[in-house]
């Protein structure tokens, strides 16, 4: 086994392998003054010569603190993060083969680290999303739901197994074991129920994959050009960050959105996107900006921050947010849209109905004011009427005790005619 599988076989977790095989194979690569290809994979045949000059370059006497610098050097148009990383990567496998670069000599090599070019990304907004999900299967459909609604990293994602989800909770909880974290902190984070739906559909036929994706590799193992592949049958998805990144870039692809920075030749849309989707989307809402970096696993004392925010606590924010980590479809939206013009037709009818029923109510208001108008003025008549006949009869009341009885005698006898005459 060479110095490198020997390192590598060190690291449990598998999605931190690659990495460091990358960046070794980088390193030595330049020394050697190897020109890249332009292939994104490794063959076998170039694995192996590489492995081979590795154990040679570890057992000669070289300046190694030149060729780590130079190194550096040749990286310049890299983003700093990446150089940081790298250089990070091949220093510690150094240093496990006995290989000490002094602390003062690389703190200079990192220190000239700076800048650097970043790659110009593209919005990555829902329409984007929409049409890259368009051209998916559900493999990858299933995977890109889950990275955008959960907010986890490519490479936990891709360890997570059956125990770790539970998609019968509200909201469907998925928890990140600690060896599968870059942190080395467990937590936990949730999907949304499209993530969820995607999930099961995915499951349903994970098997059949596995099946087939083994049966592929059945020549290159006889050949010799391949080990056989390890059982995870138990792994949401079985597949490497390779596969996953090679089915995101298709898919960007085949959507008509690819394009590359002018100056890195890098993607600007890429996967870990999905994860900073997240992370804004889930802050538009959440209470307070520790929400959406716990969920992600982000910061360094995430230990003190599960104790300000309870798995409950946790839950109850994530679902006030995760209409806004759903990837609605143009077809859900026209359904969508359809349900609310007849609700609205509905209303519309019954807003009609209402309004002749209001004006009925406004005419018989408008009678009953008129009746009592004329009421009130008859009441008002009679009133009068009486007030006037009150009069009258305190007048006479007051000239008949002034009469004398022949005054009154009189009176009557005129009165005793009329009513003869009548």
């Amino acid at each position: 086994m060479s110095k490198l599988q020997e390192f590598l076989a060190d690291y449990d977790n598998p999605s931190t392998r690659p990495g460091y095989q990358s960046a070794v194979y980088a390193f030595i690569k330049y020394v050697n003054r190897i020109k890249s290809t332009g292939n994104k994979r490794t063959t076998p045949e170039e694995k192996e010569r590489y492995e081979e000059m590795i154990d040679t370059y570890l057992s000669e006497t070289r300046d190694n603190k030149k060729d780590l610098m130079d190194f550096r050097t040749s990286m310049k148009g890299r983003p700093p993060l990446s150089q940081r990383q790298i250089i990070n990567l091949v220093h510690e496998f150094l240093a496990c083969n006995k290989i000490i670069i002094d602390h003062a000599d690389l703190k200079r090599i990192r220190r000239k680290i700076k800048g650097g070019v970043v790659t110009a990304e593209k919005e990555f907004d829902i329409e984007t999303i929409r049409a890259i999900l368009r051209y998916m299967d559900i493999k990858g459909r299933s995977l890109t739901l889950t990275l955008l609604s959960s907010g986890m990293r490519i490479g936990e994602t891709l360890q997570l197994r059956d125990s770790d989800i539970n998609l019968k909770s509200v909201p469907a909880k998925i928890s990140i074991r600690a060896e599968y974290t870059k942190t080395q902190q467990a937590r936990i984070t949730f999907i949304t129920p499209q993530a969820v739906d995607a999930l099961k559909e995915w499951l349903s036929v994970r098997e059949d994959y596995l099946k087939s994706s083994n049966g592929k590799n059945l020549g290159l193992v006889k050949a010799g050009k391949s080990k056989e592949r390890e059982s995870n049958g138990d792994h949401i998805f079985p597949f490497s960050p390779n596969v996953a990144n090679q089915m995101f870039e298709n898919a960007v692809v085949n959507a008509g959105l690819m394009t590359k920075d002018e100056r890195t030749k890098r993607s600007q849309i890429h996967l870990h996107m999905t994860r900073k989707f997240f992370i804004s989307q889930m802050a538009l809402l959440a209470s307070s900006k520790e929400i959406p970096e716990t969920l992600a696993g982000h910061g360094g004392n995430m230990t003190a921050a599960y104790r300000r925010y309870p798995v409950k606590q946790l839950a109850e924010e994530y679902l006030k947010v995760q209409h806004l980590l759903t990837i609605t479809e143009e077809q859900e939206l026209k359904a969508i849209e359809a349900g609310f013009k007849i609700t609205l037709q509905k209303h519309d009818g019954a807003l009609a109905h209402i309004a002749v029923e209001n004006e009925e109510l406004r005419k018989n208001q408008d009678a009953l004011q008129q009746e009592n108008a004329a009421l009130t003025m008859r009441l008002q008549q009679i009133e009068q009427a009486a007030e006037e006949q009150r009069e009258a009869m305190d007048k006479l009341n007051s000239l008949a005790k002034n009469l004398t009885p022949q005054q009154v005698a009189a009176i009557a006898k005129v009165l005793a005619q009329k009513k003869g005459s009548c």
